[in-house]
This record gives C-alpha cells, structure tokens and sequence, in this order.
C-alpha cells in the first residue's frame, strides 16, 4: 500500500513547499496493466501542489504476475537493465524492458 502523506519539496526562490500526494479519483479506476491491454492504463493519481510531474523512472521494486500465474515480488531495474525470467509453468520467457510507456494526464478536481 503507498504512503498517502504528501512529499513535500522546497525549490529555491518558493516561499512555501511543493507537495505530491498519491490519491483516489472517483470514477476513474485504477489497476494494473495486464498483457491484454493494447493501451495504457491508469494506475496511480497525484494530487500536486506547486509541481507538476513530467518523467517517470522506474526504481524500487515491483510485482509482475506470468500468464501462467507465477508471481515475481522482486522485479527490479537495476543498473539500467531489463528485467527477464523464464516461467517454468507457462514455459515462456518474461521480460520487462526499463523504458516502460508512460503519460501524466491533467484532472482537475470539483
């Protein structure tokens, strides 16, 4: 479960901080990607004050689900590789490339 306290971020020359905080939108669910899906899909949101995203990279850890039902708790992009694993189940190579397609959309709250 992500942290919903807001990171807060002092840039020179503000004078209040910037924040970023993972929220909920109504009506716009969120999920993770599956290998049906053609397009992107939403699966975090952002309340942010004083700052606007605008590139993403993938560090930390992450989950992948194979299509036979293996579950990989550890997948990583370390030193700026992709990520491969062979499914025994499904026996079917997997890999997860770093430049992983990404978009941030405006919502603008009610």
């Amino acid at each position: 479960m992500c942290d919903p306290c807001p990171q807060l971020v002092k840039f020179d020359g503000d004078r209040a901080p910037s924040h970023l905080k993972i929220v909920d939108i109504k009506g716009l669910p969120m999920r993770a990607q599956t290998a049906d899906d053609a397009d992107m899909v939403p699966w975090v949101a952002f309340e942010c004050r004083g700052m606007e995203p605008i590139k993403w990279h993938p560090s930390g850890t992450y989950c992948a689900e194979s299509n036979g039902g293996t579950v990989y708790e550890d997948v990583s992009f370390r030193d700026g590789e992709d990520w491969c694993e062979y499914d025994e189940k499904s026996e079917e190579s997997m890999t997860i490339g770093q430049d992983i397609a990404h978009a941030f959309e405006t919502h603008k709250g009610k």
